[in-house]
C-alpha cells in the first residue's frame, strides 16, 4: 500500500514519519473454495513532537481484528443459506465460535408467534437402564 500522512491519536497533528513495520496475517474471503490469508506489512507511525506511536488506519480492517470486513459480510451471507456453521468455518478458515459470534452481532431474534408445523430435533441422547 502507498504511504500517506496519518493523524496522530494524541495531538491530532498529521505525520508521515514511519517508526517500524509489523507483519500481520489477515483472513479474507475464500478463493476457489479455499481459505485465503493476506500477509500485510503494517506501518507504525510516530509523531516526534508528542512521542506517540500508532498503526496506520485501514478501511477494510477494524482495529484489533484479524479478518477483513469483507469476510465478515461473506460469513453473514453464507448464514442466510442452508449451510451449517461447521461448513462455513471450514470454507472460510475461521473457527465455529467466530461464526457464532458474528451471528450474535447481527441480533437475529426468532419469531415465537409463528411456530412451524413440524419440529425437528438435531441430536437426541437416551439412557437405557437395564436389569
Amino acid at each position: 500500500m502507498k504511504q500517506k500522512p496519518h493523524i496522530c491519536t494524541r495531538c491530532v497533528a498529521t505525520t508521515s514519519k514511519i517508526h517500524d513495520y509489523r507483519v500481520q496475517r489477515i483472513k479474507d474471503v475464500p478463493l476457489f473454495g479455499k481459505p485465503t490469508v493476506i500477509v500485510l506489512k503494517k506501518r507504525r507511525y510516530v509523531r516526534k513532537h508528542c512521542g506517540k506511536r500508532f498503526y496506520e488506519h485501514l478501511d477494510y480492517l477494524p482495529r484489533y481484528h484479524r479478518m477483513t470486513n469483507r469476510l465478515s459480510i461473506y460469513i453473514l451471507q453464507q448464514l442466510k443459506k442452508q449451510q451449517s456453521m461447521k461448513e462455513i468455518s471450514e470454507v472460510t478458515g475461521v473457527s465455529i465460535t467466530t461464526v457464532m459470534r458474528l451471528l450474535d452481532t447481527v441480533g437475529v431474534e426468532p419469531d415465537y408467534k409463528i411456530l412451524p408445523e413440524v419440529i425437528s430435533i438435531d441430536e437426541f441422547k437416551g439412557t437405557y437402564i437395564g436389569r
